[in-house]
């Protein structure tokens, strides 16, 4: 299967064993025991009423990931089971894993443990500390939310959970995790194509946003996936000269639409802290625009 290159097998002999393990202890500590579909699993997600206890495994989230709509229906499900029951009888297991680190989503349009590992850390996946793979592992069930570049402290509390899992699954002992936990985090990003700023989606700009950049700027345009207000409202509350900021809405073609660069590195904490200092006016990704226009019937 093409999805399933070789290329990924090759390139998962040059990553640390700490970057697989930690991913298998916190997405699916039975992976080389099932047979792509985990019984387990799937009723501990029943009884604790929360699909974050193990209903997925490794291979389910490949095979939709690969082949299917991101869709939340029960068919949709007993085909995601055949499919992965299926895969488990045509590759192996360190394919299948491989594979999975090779596209699995991390975040600010990022695909690839080799794109996140050189985008957060700047460097190649060989040279990642076990603190660094935690840190990559925790963000897998919801890279934006979980991204250390929006809050560096919640970074540091899925890690944690990311190395007791490694505890309790004997991939790790406890006195080596207490170590890592206990270590500063540092995240370095790096240039990788996408510019040389921090992606920030502007979908995940709050609904009262609008009325804050009323009047000031706005961006239209045909190739637009939508139309956004402009997020200029870190000059005017934030006293950052226009200059500072380098804005950017890219077109439908570009997975990293609606989105600004920022820049000027030296200010970037003091953003972070200025967006942090904004969460009741934070809408999630998904509800993309729609605050705005609400706020504003005849924005087109």
């Amino acid at each position: 299967m093409v999805a399933f290159s070789e290329q990924a097998e090759a390139q998962f002999g040059h990553y640390p064993s700490h970057l697989w393990q930690a991913v298998v202890a916190y997405e699916d500590r039975r992976f080389f025991r099932h047979f792509g579909i985990d019984p387990v699993g799937i009723g501990r997600a029943v009884f604790s009423f929360s699909a974050r206890g193990g209903g997925s495994t490794i291979t389910q989230q490949l095979v939709k990931n690969t082949f299917l709509k991101n869709e939340r229906t029960f068919s949709r499900k007993v085909v995601e089971m055949l499919l992965a029951l299926a895969l488990e009888r045509t590759i192996s297991k360190l394919r299948i894993l491989s594979s999975y680190l090779y596209k699995i989503y991390w975040g600010h349009g990022i695909y690839g443990v080799e794109m996140a590992s050189k985008f957060y850390f700047g460097k190649h996946p060989a040279i990642l500390s076990l603190g660094e793979c935690a840190i990559l592992a925790g963000m897998i069930p919801a890279p934006e939310l979980r991204s250390p570049l929006r809050n560096s402290s919640r970074g540091k509390t899925f890690q944690a959970r990311v190395l007791k899992r490694m505890v309790e699954v004997g991939f790790l002992d406890i006195k080596t995790a207490l170590l890592v936990v206990k270590q500063s985090l540092h995240i370095r990003v790096d240039d990788i194509g996408h510019g040389s700023g921090l992606l920030l989606p502007l979908s995940s700009l709050g609904k009262d946003c609008s009325r804050h950049t009323k009047g000031l700027t706005r961006v239209d345009g045909g190739s637009l996936t939508r139309n956004v207000y402009t997020f200029v409202i870190f000059t005017k509350t934030f006293g950052f000269p226009c200059g500072d900021l380098n804005l950017c809405v890219k077109g439908k073609g570009d997975k990293h639409s609606n989105c600004i660069e920022i820049w000027d590195w030296e200010r970037e904490s003091m953003i972070w802290e200025a967006v942090e200092d904004m969460e009741r006016w934070v809408l999630n990704i998904q509800k993309g625009t729609k605050g705005i226009k609400q706020k504003n019937p005849s924005f087109q």
